[in-house]
């Protein structure tokens, strides 16, 4: 179980930010217990999402935390770092020191079990500091999925991933072209919104990747979302 590599997945992406120009005047001033418990959670997280991403047993059922920890931890250090008058390099230090300490408990107990019930403590508290963004709307999902198969298809050809995205984004299609009929909009207009999305997240991708940041996209709830209207669509059908 080794936490540190794990924890580095997760914290090396959201430590991207540029950190501001500071000179220090004197040695930082140790956190106080509140910004210790959420530099705590930031680590904890950290430390699951990178766990969920080299799908390590023992972390299904919880939400997927790369993106939504990789957030929570360049706000909470952003905000440490003012509070505190911390340089990032300074903040990195001790997330990887508490990376460390949850790794040796870790080993002494010959099990990682004690980190659920934190994990679980420091979602609630990301929800609250942090809150999620609105799930994408149709029309967001279809333009997301769309470009994403198109993506899919290009390096892959017809592979099973690019089917199984293309049948979705008929799907979320046909649901968004509903939504947006009955919100009276024509063929044409609901053509041109669904185009407008596709523009849009082009253009955001495109200025992402020149400032090297990666694109925040909420798939699951996209994907989730088809999987809803498949099932309902089956049951209607009988």
């Amino acid at each position: 179980m080794n936490f540190i590599l794990s924890a580095l997945l997760i914290l090396a992406g959201a430590a991207t930010a540029p950190a501001p120009v500071t000179v220090p005047t004197a040695l930082p001033k140790p956190l106080n217990v509140d910004q210790s418990g959420r530099l705590g959670c930031v680590a904890t997280l950290a430390i699951a999402a990178g766990e969920q991403l080299r799908e390590a047993p023992g972390w299904q059922g919880l939400i997927w935390l790369p993106a939504r920890g990789a957030h929570f931890a360049v706000v909470t250090g952003d905000a440490i770092m003012k509070e505190s008058g911390w340089t990032r390099e300074q903040v990195r230090a001790e997330l990887m020191t508490m990376v460390s300490g949850f790794q040796k408990e870790a080993q002494a107990a010959k099990s990682d079990g004690f980190l659920r019930p934190l994990v679980e403590k420091c979602i609630a508290i990301m929800d609250t500091l942090d809150p999620p963004p609105p799930p994408p709307t149709l029309v967001q999902c279809t333009a997301m999925v769309s470009l994403a198969e198109a993506e899919v298809r290009g390096r892959e050809g017809a592979s099973k991933a690019a089917v199984s995205m293309a049948n979705m984004a008929t799907i979320l299609e046909a649901a968004a072209r509903k939504e947006l009929r009955e919100a009276g909009k024509s063929g044409t207009e609901s053509d041109v919104a669904l185009g407008l999305e596709k523009d849009r997240l082009v253009s955001l991708s495109k200025e992402n990747r020149a400032k090297g940041l990666a694109d925040e996209l909420d798939f699951e709830s996209c994907f989730k979302r088809a999987g809803e209207l498949q099932r309902a669509q089956a049951k209607r059908h009988g």
